[in-house]
């Protein structure tokens, strides 16, 4: 189903969440788009699931997420780091230290799954 507004398209499911596999769930008149699957931003590939004129955002699952680079990039200037929804610190962490910091996001995710 499309439902229109007046300054964008957007595209939904049968429970009215945003939703659309085959292209951008929201399509702004000024060229700006944005990709959802079931409710939650989401673009894979390695694509940006926001991408507005000035910036460009990368999400999966509803959680900001990028493995090789910012997630966020707004007026060509690179922004924060995410991994699965959890920020990075600093945009300037060397790649070891980023791995590292990833390996334990991983890592606390196996256990939260041995647990339930």
């Amino acid at each position: 189903m499309i439902r229109i507004f007046g300054n964008r398209l957007e595209y939904v499911n049968g429970n009215g969440d945003l939703h659309r596999e085959d292209g951008p769930a929201i399509e702004y008149t000024n060229g700006d788009l944005e990709w959802w699957v079931n409710g939650n931003r989401h673009r894979e590939d390695g694509l940006p699931a926001v991408e507005y004129e000035n910036r460009k955002e990368w999400w999966e699952n509803g959680k900001r997420h990028r493995e090789d680079g910012p997630a966020i990039i707004s007026d060509g200037v690179d922004g924060n780091w995410f991994f699965r929804g959890k920020k990075l610190k600093g945009n300037r962490l060397k790649l070891y230290n980023r791995k590292r910091v990833i390996k334990k996001i991983l890592e606390n995710e196996k256990r939260i799954r041995y647990y339930k």
